[in-house]
């Protein structure tokens, strides 16, 4: 169950991080230019306030397991010796409710998860590396889509686009080995899924909807997954307030791989 759970939550974070490629500084109205534009924006924010839901159903031999998670990311000074950062969790599942939390302030990078409290001294390049690292760092977003297609709804545009499975199937395995996170006796196959995303009269996300299903194996148990995420960007490019981070007592200093890897 342990590494089940570990790597629904490793795919849960490669799947929210589809919005924060580089895309290229020309100005198009090909709608996956419009979209790697607007992603390159907004992963430049020096300030973020963003929030996400997802739902997810697993199911088993016939039986279904349920779990939702809320995410709240807030980032300050972005790119800085500066940098504030803070995403908190709250998971829910088998009857369980669980708070996660991560945050980086005044040179360490701290984890609160599963009752365990770690810290670990971080330069903010590394922490930098560690994001910026585990983002679809592409000018070529356009090869994970098809059908893609743009329309207008007030000084806003929306794109959709179908994900092309074999292509998302290599990128997550990509991705989870650069998160450190991929182990013997794991596998995923058949991903579908649909993305809407909208962009502002600024050029920056405001919002994005996914909706997949894919087939996983761990440890060789077969099952399907259904995930439904929902992301908002909360006033991007403005300002936001002095970030309160958690209290910094009862953590223990361990070395910064324990926490990267």
């Amino acid at each position: 169950m342990k590494k089940r759970l570990v790597f629904l939550l490793s795919l849960i974070l490669v799947f929210s991080l589809i919005g924060c490629s580089k895309g290229n500084d020309s100005k198009s109205t090909d709608p996956a230019t419009i979209y790697e534009n607007a992603s390159k924006k907004t992963s430049e924010l020096k300030d973020m306030d963003a929030t996400a839901k997802m739902k997810m159903v697993m199911t088993q031999n016939e039986e279904n397991m349920d779990i939702s998670m809320d995410m709240d990311i807030k980032a300050t000074d972005f790119g800085t010796e500066d940098m504030k950062y803070l995403c908190n969790y709250k998971m829910s599942m088998l009857g369980m409710d669980l708070d996660m939390s991560m945050f980086y302030t005044d040179g360490y990078y701290y984890v609160d998860s599963f009752g365990q409290k770690m810290k670990a001294a971080m330069d903010y390049s590394e922490v930098l590396e560690t994001i910026n690292g585990s983002t679809m760092q592409t000018n070529e977003l356009s090869k994970y889509m098809k059908d893609v297609k743009t329309t207008k709804d007030g000084d806003n545009t929306v794109i959709t686009f179908q994900l092309d499975g074999d292509k998302m199937t290599e990128y997550i395995k990509d991705m989870m080995t650069d998160l450190g996170t991929a182990t013997e006796g794991q596998s995923f196959s058949g991903i579908e899924g649909d993305v809407e995303t909208t962009i502002n009269k600024d050029g920056y996300f405001t919002a994005v909807k996914m909706n997949l299903t894919l087939d996983m194996e761990v440890e060789g148990e077969t099952a399907k997954m259904n995930m439904e995420m929902d992301m908002t960007y909360n006033n991007p490019g403005q300002e936001i307030e002095e970030i309160e981070v958690p209290d910094l007592e009862g953590y223990t200093e361990v070395d910064s791989s324990e926490l990267t890897n």
